[in-house]
């Protein structure tokens, strides 16, 4: 794309057309080049730090899973890290590494009752259920309303 612009002599309008980019992007990357040859290499070298990076905080990540089998929150994570790996990333980013590199999404759980899975309760759960089969099996129909 550069090279003709550069080499070749061709207009900015017609490479961006052809790249299907804008002409201040096509702009911008020849003046970066003009100004500093080597800045593909140096941008190339900034994208595998980067990825080394988030392969290293995806691997703190899984053996912090490893050890603790429950992550509660990004910010426990964020402190786990912190202090035993002084890896300092802002909780949205582990957030998006968590969800990128390992696949982990989590909503937040809401409180439930003590007595929700209590014996008793299981009991009559499974005694409903039961009976809703039963209707179900005579043909009756079954409105529920919460």
């Amino acid at each position: 794309m550069l090279h003709s612009v550069l080499c070749d002599g061709e207009y900015y309008a017609d490479v961006a057309q052809r790249y299907q980019v804008t002409q201040s992007m096509i702009s911008r990357l020849a003046k970066a080049v003009r100004q500093e040859p080597c800045f593909f290499d140096k941008l190339i070298q900034k994208e595998k730090e980067k990825a080394a990076e988030k392969s290293l905080i995806a691997e703190k990540i899984s053996e912090y899973q490893e050890e603790k089998q429950v992550i509660s929150s990004v910010n426990s994570v964020a402190k786990h890290l912190k202090k035993h790996h002084e890896i300092d990333k802002k909780p949205w980013v582990l957030a998006q590494i968590m969800k990128e590199e390992l696949g982990m999404r989590y909503r937040k759980i809401k409180a439930v009752t003590v007595n929700t899975n209590s014996e008793r309760n299981l009991v009559l759960r499974q005694q409903f259920a039961l009976e809703l089969i039963r209707l179900l099996v005579q043909g009756k129909r079954v409105v529920n309303i919460d």
